[in-house]
Protein backbone atom coordinates (compact mmCIF):
# COMPACT_ATOMS: atom_id res chain seq x y z
CA UNK A 1 0.00 0.00 0.00
CA UNK A 2 1.21 3.50 -0.82
CA UNK A 3 1.67 5.81 2.15
CA UNK A 4 -0.48 8.93 1.98
CA UNK A 5 1.72 10.55 4.65
CA UNK A 6 4.43 11.13 2.02
CA UNK A 7 3.72 14.46 0.27
CA UNK A 8 5.14 13.21 -3.07
CA UNK A 9 2.93 10.10 -3.01
CA UNK A 10 -0.12 12.17 -2.09
CA UNK A 11 0.44 14.60 -4.99
CA UNK A 12 1.12 11.79 -7.46
CA UNK A 13 -2.06 9.97 -6.47
CA UNK A 14 -4.06 13.22 -6.71
CA UNK A 15 -2.71 13.61 -10.24
CA UNK A 16 -3.82 10.10 -11.13
CA UNK A 17 -7.32 10.75 -9.74
CA UNK A 18 -7.50 14.02 -11.72
CA UNK A 19 -6.88 12.06 -14.92
CA UNK A 20 -10.44 10.77 -14.51
CA UNK A 21 -11.96 14.26 -14.28
CA UNK A 22 -13.34 14.03 -17.80
CA UNK A 23 -15.39 10.96 -16.98
CA UNK A 24 -19.10 11.26 -16.23
CA UNK A 25 -20.07 11.56 -12.58
CA UNK A 26 -16.55 12.60 -11.51
CA UNK A 27 -17.01 13.78 -7.92
CA UNK A 28 -16.99 17.48 -7.11
CA UNK A 29 -16.59 17.16 -3.35
CA UNK A 30 -13.15 17.02 -1.77
CA UNK A 31 -14.24 14.16 0.50
CA UNK A 32 -15.33 11.99 -2.44
CA UNK A 33 -12.06 12.63 -4.30
CA UNK A 34 -10.17 11.74 -1.11
CA UNK A 35 -12.02 8.39 -1.00
CA UNK A 36 -10.96 7.68 -4.60
CA UNK A 37 -7.35 8.54 -3.68
CA UNK A 38 -7.47 6.29 -0.62
CA UNK A 39 -8.73 3.43 -2.79
CA UNK A 40 -5.94 4.01 -5.31
CA UNK A 41 -3.39 4.01 -2.48
CA UNK A 42 -4.01 0.26 -2.13
CA UNK A 43 -1.66 -0.14 -5.12
CA UNK A 44 1.79 -1.51 -4.32
CA UNK A 45 3.72 1.34 -6.00
CA UNK A 46 3.02 4.60 -7.82
CA UNK A 47 3.72 2.79 -11.09
CA UNK A 48 1.13 0.20 -10.14
CA UNK A 49 -1.35 3.01 -9.35
CA UNK A 50 -0.70 4.61 -12.76
CA UNK A 51 -1.15 1.29 -14.55
CA UNK A 52 -4.42 0.73 -12.67
CA UNK A 53 -5.79 4.11 -13.76
CA UNK A 54 -4.57 3.39 -17.32
CA UNK A 55 -6.67 0.21 -17.20
CA UNK A 56 -9.73 2.18 -16.07
CA UNK A 57 -9.25 4.94 -18.66
CA UNK A 58 -9.08 2.45 -21.53
CA UNK A 59 -12.80 1.76 -21.35
CA UNK A 60 -14.57 3.81 -18.68
CA UNK A 61 -17.13 6.47 -19.49
CA UNK A 62 -18.22 6.94 -15.85
CA UNK A 63 -15.92 7.70 -12.95
CA UNK A 64 -15.39 4.54 -10.93
CA UNK A 65 -16.38 4.15 -7.30
CA UNK A 66 -13.70 3.50 -4.66
CA UNK A 67 -14.64 -0.19 -4.78
CA UNK A 68 -14.16 -0.26 -8.56
CA UNK A 69 -10.76 1.41 -8.21
CA UNK A 70 -9.74 -1.26 -5.68
CA UNK A 71 -10.91 -3.93 -8.15
CA UNK A 72 -8.82 -2.32 -10.92
CA UNK A 73 -5.78 -2.25 -8.62
CA UNK A 74 -6.30 -5.93 -7.76
CA UNK A 75 -6.74 -6.81 -11.45
CA UNK A 76 -3.57 -4.98 -12.53
CA UNK A 77 -0.43 -7.08 -12.05
CA UNK A 78 2.03 -5.10 -9.93
CA UNK A 79 5.03 -6.90 -11.43
CA UNK A 80 4.45 -5.41 -14.90
CA UNK A 81 4.92 -1.98 -13.35
CA UNK A 82 8.40 -2.57 -11.99
CA UNK A 83 10.40 -2.59 -15.21
CA UNK A 84 13.64 -0.72 -14.66
CA UNK A 85 14.36 1.82 -17.39
CA UNK A 86 17.83 1.79 -18.97
CA UNK A 87 17.71 5.55 -19.53
CA UNK A 88 16.63 6.82 -16.10
CA UNK A 89 17.15 3.78 -13.88
CA UNK A 90 13.51 4.00 -12.77
CA UNK A 91 13.86 7.47 -11.27
CA UNK A 92 11.80 9.18 -13.98
CA UNK A 93 14.58 11.69 -14.71
CA UNK A 94 17.69 11.70 -16.83
CA UNK A 95 20.39 14.31 -17.39
CA UNK A 96 21.21 15.87 -20.74
CA UNK A 97 24.10 18.15 -21.59
CA UNK A 98 23.18 21.41 -23.25
CA UNK A 99 25.40 23.53 -25.45
CA UNK A 100 26.71 26.62 -23.62
CA UNK A 101 25.50 25.24 -20.29
CA UNK A 102 27.64 24.28 -17.34
CA UNK A 103 25.05 22.14 -15.58
CA UNK A 104 22.86 20.67 -18.30
CA UNK A 105 19.23 19.86 -17.67
CA UNK A 106 17.10 17.16 -16.01
CA UNK A 107 14.43 15.75 -18.33
CA UNK A 108 11.34 13.63 -17.60
CA UNK A 109 11.85 10.18 -19.07
CA UNK A 110 9.28 8.58 -21.38
CA UNK A 111 8.99 5.46 -19.20
CA UNK A 112 6.27 4.82 -16.59
CA UNK A 113 8.32 6.51 -13.86
CA UNK A 114 8.69 9.61 -16.05
CA UNK A 115 4.95 9.56 -16.72
CA UNK A 116 4.31 9.66 -12.97
CA UNK A 117 6.74 12.56 -12.49
CA UNK A 118 5.13 14.43 -15.37
CA UNK A 119 1.57 13.91 -14.07
CA UNK A 120 2.59 15.17 -10.62
CA UNK A 121 4.22 18.27 -12.15
CA UNK A 122 1.27 19.00 -14.41
CA UNK A 123 -1.01 18.57 -11.40
CA UNK A 124 0.91 21.41 -9.76
CA UNK A 125 0.35 23.63 -12.80
CA UNK A 126 3.79 23.16 -14.37
CA UNK A 127 4.22 23.14 -18.13
CA UNK A 128 6.13 20.00 -19.08
CA UNK A 129 7.69 19.57 -22.48
CA UNK A 130 8.62 16.19 -23.86
CA UNK A 131 7.68 12.64 -23.02
CA UNK A 132 4.33 11.06 -23.81
CA UNK A 133 2.02 13.26 -21.78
Amino acid sequence: MISLDDKHNDKALQGEIRRMSGLRQYPTSIAAKAELKTALATAKTLRHARASIDRIMESATFCPTPAEIRQAVDATPADICTVNCDLCGGSGWYHIEMENSVHGCMVCCTCAAGDLKRSALVGKGARVIGGRG
